[in-house]
């Protein structure tokens, strides 16, 4: 059999829309947009953390050109260990202070075992 047209209509009655809630897609302009300040917040603080795992790169491999597999090994867990503390803070819905105040702990904490680190390689 052949057919002039074919056309198929489905009724589907069960769409589901949904809204879209990563708040990762979202550009700092629809953050402004939709008065989502928390949200700005976290991106300034990714890129702080960005700044800081930068410079203490800097600090612990090139300004002394210490790239040894210990050396590398114990940066490579640091700033896993800082990255992903903030991803899990930043997906559990906590309160601007609490987060504020355990990720000043993560980067204080991180930056005494770098003090000890230092002090234990002079030696």
């Amino acid at each position: 059999m052949e057919f002039l047209n074919y056309i198929l209509k489905i009724d589907n009655q069960n769409i589901n829309i949904r809204k879209i809630d990563d708040k990762n897609t979202f550009t700092i302009y629809d953050d402004l947009k939709n008065y989502d300040y928390l949200n700005i917040l976290f991106k300034f603080i990714d890129i702080f953390l960005l700044i800081y795992i930068l410079v203490l790169f800097y600090y612990n491999n090139l300004k002394k050109f210490n790239f040894t597999n210990m050396n590398n090994i114990y940066f490579s867990l640091l700033c896993i260990i800082i990255l992903i503390i903030n991803q899990i803070l930043k997906n559990t819905d906590i309160n601007i202070l609490n987060y504020s105040l355990i990720i000043s702990g993560v980067i204080l904490f991180s930056l005494i075992i770098f003090y000890i680190k230092n002090k234990y390689e002079q030696n």
